[in-house]
């Protein structure tokens, strides 16, 4: 498989929407990182890395004596993340590649951290995309997954069989990339069982969410505004049942000016969540 594997006309590619949901997401992102056990001094694979926002943490776990390398098949990502080199305690490389291609000797790291980015493979991609994580991983090494699980999203005070609905019928869109990635959002509650069947061992796996509840900020406000108008656009693209198109048809911008809309409720509540499966390398 080729670079063009995350195919970038699904938005949750692009560097903006990244930037943007990292921030408002990033105590929820902090917290899933640390729980990995990553040690001090070691050699770290971020896989998938995008724009780089995990390396700051990462080279702080790691410490000058470890050292880290990022991979993305975006070479805009990879630039803005070789940007941070000169900024972090321990030495990093960035460089364009492919995760399912991965350019690296046997044992070549400690840990590989792949966020937010098996979610765009397949099954039967995801185990040969794991079965090249455990060649460069070294015996007794970690490799961690952390993916958005659409098992924890929730709109209050929505009601919650509007988002089954929605999950159910884009996953059905055949071989549409937005389709293949709602797939792999849904899978993200069984990475634990993902990663037993690679042959991992001592594996575990947490759930993680991020909160937000009415007043919103401004920029949690403008990110769930974007979030939901996409909810929007697919929700019609998709087909969702019709009963739910009159809620999902409220998200613009004169919607969300409207008094009466649900982000405009004293109850509005959002919840994402994101789950984390560790393994070892035996």
């Amino acid at each position: 498989m080729s670079s063009s594997e995350i195919d970038r006309s699904v938005p949750q590619a692009g560097q903006s929407w990244l930037e943007k949901h990292f921030e408002v997401n990033r105590t929820m992102y902090e917290a899933a990182l640390r729980a990995v056990g990553i040690p001090r001094g070691a050699r770290v694979l971020d896989a998938g890395c995008g724009p780089g926002s995990y390396l700051p943490w990462i080279a702080d776990l790691v410490g000058p004596d470890g050292s880290i390398t990022a991979i993305d098949c975006d070479a805009d990502h990879v630039a803005v993340a070789g940007r941070m080199a000169s900024r972090l305690p321990c030495t990093l490389s960035a460089r364009v590649g492919s995760v399912a291609e991965l350019p690296f000797a046997a044992g070549e790291f400690d840990v590989v951290w792949l966020a937010n980015t098996s979610v765009y493979f397949a099954d039967d991609e995801l185990a040969a995309v794991l079965a090249g994580l455990r060649r460069v991983v070294r015996s007794g090494g970690i490799i961690a997954i952390k993916d958005p699980d659409a098992d924890l999203y929730r709109v209050r005070p929505l009601d919650p069989a509007i988002f089954a609905h929605y999950w159910e019928t884009c996953a059905r869109g055949g071989d549409k990339p937005f389709a293949k990635l709602v797939r792999g959002i849904l899978r993200a509650g069984e990475l634990r069982r993902v990663l037993e069947h690679a042959g991992l061992i001592d594996v575990r796996q947490r759930s993680f969410m991020q909160e937000l509840w009415a007043p919103l900020r401004p920029v949690e406000r403008e990110w769930v505004m974007e979030f939901l108008t996409y909810y929007r656009d697919t929700a019609e693209e998709f087909g969702v049942p019709a009963a739910d198109l009159a809620f999902w048809r409220t998200m613009t911008p004169a919607g969300y000016a409207s008094p009466d809309h649900i982000i405009n409720h004293p109850d509005f509540y959002y919840r994402e969540g994101n789950t984390l499966a560790v393994g070892v390398v035996p």
